[in-house]
């Protein structure tokens, strides 16, 4: 009984060592599991946080690129007479979340307004000839007061002429509630803006023919301008170039209808608008002139020069027309 009961107790010693060995190992694995599971789970959630910023930047591409084909889809959709009003927030430049003004994360998220009008009206001639009229307006409200930070930052990352389109109306909305210190940066990077095409070679063109006419190589200047503006006919500032260099030529005529060009593809193009004014001073058309300047001042309201030329194209208005008396 002795002996037995010994072999009994070693046999019921070891059987329990066994299970809290047992039971030790299944702890360790559950701790194991958990943490593993946590790490999985953050990394998810950063994967997941990764994944929605990359398709709300795709999706910001995909808005920006589709509010200018707006009107033509719901054109379509409309019966008859209509009018449908489409409303979409355009962001542009770079994005913070809101809260500082330093264009880092936590900063406000400067964007621009668009609101969109489509209006559709059919009807039928007297001669039977069926008719449509399709009618697009928009609408801009612009948030501004960027850092100049951000606004260069802007700048520096356009890729495409979308881009390019998008900084510029940006930059001409800000212009025009800046004060003089402001407006020179703004104007600088307007500058710098237009100048960008995503088509290299023109813009080599460009760059060459403004060589040129530093040079005082006019004509030579003037065939690269033609031959970007041929190239990329809907590049404003290619045509602004050409009206510069044919004014410097003294052929004011083809200037100012380069100039009407510029203006139909950048109606704020305040460059071309005061270069206008210069046109027509040298054709002493002063009035003329001085609408053209005041056009322009519109555009850039802190400019000193623009209200000296007024000021100037004034005085020889006056002038005269007392020679005339």
């Amino acid at each position: 009984f002795t002996s037995a009961g010994k072999r009994r107790s070693a046999y019921w010693l070891s059987s329990l060592w066994l299970l809290a060995a047992f039971l030790a190992c299944l702890w360790c694995d559950a701790l194991n599991f958990a943490s593993s599971s946590s790490a999985t789970g953050r990394s998810s959630r950063s994967m997941l946080q990764a994944q929605q910023k990359e398709w709300s930047g795709a999706g910001l591409q995909h808005l920006q690129l589709g509010v200018g084909r707006v009107g033509q889809v719901l054109a379509n959709l409309a019966p008859q007479v209509s009018s449908i009003v489409v409303t979409s927030m355009v962001l542009l430049g770079v994005m913070g979340a809101a809260g500082s003004n330093d264009g880092t994360a936590g900063g406000p998220e400067w964007n621009t307004n668009v609101q969109v009008s489509v209006s559709k009206q059919q009807g039928t001639s007297d001669d039977g000839t069926a008719w449509t009229r399709i009618t697009t307006t928009s609408m801009r409200e612009t948030r501004v007061g960027a850092p100049m930070k951000e606004l260069s930052k802007l700048v520096g990352s356009l890729r495409s002429t979308l881009d390019q389109a998008e900084a510029s109306e940006r930059l001409l909305d800000e212009l025009a509630s800046a004060d003089s210190s402001r407006a020179w940066h703004l104007e600088r990077l307007l500058w710098q803006t237009w100048y960008f095409h995503e088509n290299p070679v023109a813009m080599t063109l460009l760059s060459e023919g403004s060589n040129l006419m530093d040079e005082g190589d006019l004509e030579l200047a003037k065939q690269c301008f033609l031959h970007a503006a041929t190239l990329e006919p809907s590049w404003a500032e290619a045509w602004n170039r050409l009206a510069t260099v044919d004014y410097l030529l003294g052929n004011y005529n083809y200037s100012l209808k380069e100039i009407d060009k510029t203006l139909e593809l950048q109606p704020r193009h305040f460059g071309a608008l005061s270069g206008k004014g210069l046109v027509y001073l040298k054709l002493e058309r002063f009035q003329n002139a001085i609408e053209a300047f005041q056009d322009a001042q519109e555009v850039v309201p802190a400019s000193d020069s623009l209200k000296h030329n007024i000021e100037y194209t004034e005085a020889l208005q006056k002038e005269a027309a007392m020679m005339h008396f």
